[in-house]
């Protein structure tokens, strides 16, 4: 890596600070991401670089300043990848104001302003110093989890009504009530936030009807995913609100009050499908499915038929007390290992005199039984972590060892927050410093990977975020962000660089020679002129000028032209006395320039002092 000077070091620190609208001067931050789903009727969608309104279609990606309204027939949902959904009805629009995260802490501010309107929302519980607010013009509901409504009546008040769980509401002058479950409060303009109110049965139907929002929370630990097991039952555990219903494969399990629930299934030998479900009192359900498959454990595999002698010839009988004697252990792969492939050699020692093999219950008959080692194939892995057994067998004898293997290929995610699409190398994620744009590169990635950004490893956050500022010298029109995982699987995003004009010059240099000349009123200098765009490269077609600070002589030209990114002129000497002058001959062209300074030797000596 490059190394660099304390005050460049100070420079890109302060680029980082202020590209990413930092909440915390010590830690990185990024934007936010929601999206925008069940579109229905007439939603459109303002970008905060645009004023204009668009029609909004499911899968709109929304940030921090982008606003979303709904006209006479329509509604839709906001979703955010961290767990908030709100629902905007008829007649509504909202402004995004701050969607920010900042990933070393996990701490997240979302900020929205209701213009009119009226939205449901559900908020996860939040962490730390978290927050997420709705401000309207009379009032601002602060939430840290829970189910909430917000709206902007004919006459300009504010209703809040809480659901479920707890929120702050405050007036703009800060008086403030904490407006529990199944409560309701009013802010009028220029008021206090009045006394809190129950909501009525209807108010509370009102939200059981909001099915895009009241979707329970579960959440499942075991099993990890689809996978090949070797024994029976499999433990199924998990968290859920201990409001919902429980289903697995059908019958109910009990969640208890802080949310865990358990149940242990039996499983038929092969192919198993689990079957979880979760359902609140809206109906709405949750459900995730699980293949497991199932190979028992050999213990009473029927052996093919006993071999005494495993060896033509007689001398070597093995018995079986020899047998019995020895241990079968897998050494490869190791516990743990990664592969990508569907089926992975298995090797290690075994006791001489084994009749079969049986690899995750499929029998494989010995094809060296006087060797002390094996080697044989175990497939069909299944994505995520395998237990592979392996059981030697002779007779109604059987040792087992096993080792547990991960499948994984699946390529970790990608996201690159700055710069987004094409990059500007003078402007926005980019500063100029020099002649080499310097760019703030950051987003986020699966925890653990080797990320690389134009192929220089860069140190990755424990969340997986990432902020990197990179030099992208004059050969580089390209920012390449790759991950690659310890499975070896490797995804690679790549934003391109803005074309710039190529006539526009981001650099001048300027020379004379020789240096120094005798003002004569005969004498010359050539003066040299180079050029360059911001791709260092040279620019033709564009006329510079020069100028002066003396009257010691004069310039051919004003102006001249570049041609391959040079253009010359002359500089004339004029008479002089006695004293050396010093010329200053200036280039310029918009807001670049360069200065050389040439020197005028006296025409004849200085007369000696009498």
């Amino acid at each position: 890596m490059k190394k660099f000077s304390v005050a460049l070091v100070l420079l890109l620190l302060a680029i980082i600070i202020e590209g990413g609208n930092k909440a915390s001067a010590s830690f990185p931050t990024l934007d936010l991401v929601a999206v925008v789903t069940s579109v229905k009727g007439d939603v459109q969608v303002r970008r905060d670089t645009d004023r204009s309104w668009i029609d909004a279609s499911n899968g709109v990606t929304l940030r921090t300043g982008d606003a979303v309204r709904t006209k006479s027939s329509g509604s839709c949902v906001i979703k955010w990848a961290r767990g908030n959904i709100m629902k905007l009805t008829p007649f509504t629009e909202i402004v995004l104001d701050k969607l920010m995260v900042t990933p070393a802490t996990k701490t997240e501010m979302n900020r929205l302003a209701l213009r009119k309107g009226l939205i449901f929302a559900k908020v996860k519980k939040l962490e730390g110093d978290s927050s997420f607010s709705i401000t309207t013009p009379t009032a601002i509901a602060a939430v840290r989890g829970t189910r909430f409504s917000v709206q902007i009546d004919a006459e300009g008040a504010t209703i809040v009504k809480c659901s479920e769980g707890e929120l702050s509401v405050k007036n703009h002058r800060g008086d403030e009530v904490i407006l529990g479950e199944g409560r309701k409060v009013e802010v009028r303009v220029g008021r206090k936030p009045g006394e809190p109110t129950d909501m009525s049965e209807e108010e509370f139907k009102d939200f059981l009807g909001q099915r895009e929002i009241n979707i329970p929370d579960m959440v499942v630990l075991e099993p990890a995913g689809d996978m090949e097991v070797t024994k029976t039952p499999l433990r199924i555990r998990g968290f859920a609100d201990p409001a919902v219903t429980i289903t697995i494969n059908g019958k109910r399990s009990v969640v208890s009050a802080s949310g865990e629930f358990e149940k242990a299934v039996a499983l038929d030998v092969g192919k198993n499908w689990i079957i979880i479900e979760a359902k609140n009192s809206s109906g709405n359900t949750l459900k995730k499915e699980y293949k497991i498959t199932y190979f028992p454990s050999v213990r009473n595999v029927a052996a093919a038929e006993e071999k005494n002698v495993v060896e033509t010839g007689g001398e070597d009988e093995v018995e079986m007390s020899d047998w019995d004697s020895e241990s079968l252990e897998i050494d490869y792969p190791p516990a743990g290992y990664l592969t990508r492939d569907m089926s992975i050699t298995v090797s290690g020692k075994k006791p001489v005199g084994t009749s079969m093999l049986v690899v995750n219950g499929r029998p494989v008959e010995d094809a060296a039984p006087l060797s002390k080692s094996f080697s044989t194939r175990a497939d069909l892995l299944l994505e995520g972590k395998n237990v592979i057994e392996v059981s030697a067998v002779r007779g109604d004898k059987l040792m087992s060892d096993s080792v547990s293997v991960v499948r994984d290929t699946i390529a970790p995610d990608v996201t690159i927050v700055k710069p987004t699409g094409q990059f500007d190398v003078t402007t926005g994620d980019c500063e100029l410093i020099g002649t080499v744009p310097y760019c703030e590169v950051a987003g986020f990635t699966e925890p653990g990977v080797i990320l690389t950004i134009n192929d220089i490893r860069q140190e990755l956050e424990t969340d997986g975020s990432f902020s990197a500022v990179v030099p992208v010298d004059s050969s580089e029109f390209t920012i390449t962000v790759s991950a690659e995982d310890d499975a070896g699987n490797r995804t690679t995003k790549v934003v391109t660089r803005m074309p710039l004009d190529s006539l526009e010059i981001a650099s001048l240099s300027i020379s004379v020679s020789p240096e120094s000349i005798v003002a004569d009123n005969v004498s010359t200098s050539v003066i040299t002129v180079i050029g360059l765009n911001h791709y260092q490269q040279p620019v033709s077609g564009v006329d510079v000028n020069l100028s002066t600070n003396s009257t010691g002589g004069y310039l051919s030209e004003s102006s001249i032209s570049l041609f391959g990114g040079v253009g010359t002129a002359m500089y004339h000497a004029g008479i002089s006395g006695t004293q050396r002058k010093t010329v200053v001959i200036t280039v310029s062209k918009g807001g670049v320039a360069a200065s050389a300074q040439l020197i005028l030797l006296p025409d004849f000596p200085a007369e000696p002092d009498d």
